[in-house]
């Protein structure tokens, strides 16, 4: 079993998210 393939894929996927929404949120504050 590699689960920590698949925490470490889960993590990335939490980062990108969480990077896009901050990102939309500060383009909307900006404007």
């Amino acid at each position: 079993m590699n689960t920590d393939y698949h925490l470490w894929e889960i993590a990335d996927l939490l980062r990108y998210s969480t990077q896009l929404s901050i990102s939309k949120s500060v383009a909307v504050l900006q404007k």
